[in-house]
């Protein structure tokens, strides 16, 4: 499997994995007791290869939140999004929190999706949510764990999904995938530059590395969108170890910003490409 990632060219930043005590290659830590997916002499010991991949963050069995919907960019405080982590084998990662809810019968499902969204949407909180939901699951009376009808979808779980939509529409907040997510979290945590000003003239000179809890990051023009610098009418240069970068003025509410916009995606073209890609590698579908 990593054999097949690597010839592909393709390098998952995020792990995600937890369940019963069946699924032991979770990754755990000083904390773990039935995972062994960082500990070295399992037969389920990957963490090396995990990380020699690429993949840098990793959802952990107790990194949930129930009332926090919304984290900040740090790390190892009460509101932060990352917690560092330390593999049994001496192997650095960093771990993310998950936005679970409060007071879901026998934990987040399809049947449960709007009242979790309206914790999300309707509060007054702001920072990043990555959001921990069993989207093909409703819970039984006895709460426990059925698979879902997903070809009749509640209609408060329809609603949900429509309030997420129009809350993007509105600008209040960014719908996107973990990886950026958590990727713009890590450089908002670090802050990998240091600005200086001479008579109106700023200059933000950025790290081509930087490191978080033992986990080195790159940046470059894709892992920069999204950053942005409040200015009402300085000229603005940046760089990357002297390089220069192409940057943007932005107009937001009457306000002026300098910065690298975020590329908006459309999910049906990158699937397409994926599967344009598998396709011309030869690999099977399923």
């Amino acid at each position: 499997a990593y054999k097949t990632l690597a010839d592909n060219d393709i390098q998952p930043l995020v792990y995600s994995n937890h369940g019963s005590t069946e699924d032991r290659q979770n990754v755990a830590g000083d904390w773990g007791s039935y995972q062994e997916g960082d500990l070295p002499g399992s037969d389920l010991y990957h963490l090396d290869l995990t990380r020699k991949l690429g993949t840098k963050f990793f959802w952990c069995d107790p990194d949930y939140v129930s009332d926090q919907p919304a984290l900040a960019p740090s790390i190892d405080q009460e509101d932060s999004i990352f917690v560092s982590g330390m593999g049994r084998d001496g192997t650095p990662y960093l771990r993310f929190r998950r936005f679970m809810g409060h007071d879901l019968r026998g934990g987040p499902s399809l049947d449960n999706l709007h009242v979790q969204m309206a914790q999300l949407l309707f509060g007054e909180h702001s920072g990043y949510a990555v959001i921990y939901q069993h989207l093909g699951v409703y819970r039984t009376p006895d709460s426990r764990p059925a698979e879902a009808d997903t070809s009749n979808i509640p209609p408060e779980a329809l609603h949900a999904l429509d309030n997420l939509k129009s809350a993007q529409e509105r600008g209040e907040i960014l719908v996107t995938t973990t990886s950026r997510l958590l990727n713009h979290a890590a450089l908002m945590t670090a802050k990998p530059w240091h600005i200086t000003k001479n008579r109106g003239e700023i200059e933000v000179h950025f790290s081509r590395h930087f490191e978080l809890a033992g986990v080195d990051f790159e940046c470059n023009t894709e892992s920069l969108q999204g950053w942005t610098l409040s200015v009402p009418k300085d000229s603005v240069t940046a760089f990357i170890d002297g390089c220069p970068l192409s940057l943007s003025e932005i107009q937001c509410e009457g306000e002026r910003y300098v910065g690298i916009p975020w590329e908006g995606r459309n999910i049906g073209d990158l699937l397409q490409d994926m599967s344009s890609s598998f396709k011309e590698s030869g690999a099977s579908q399923t």
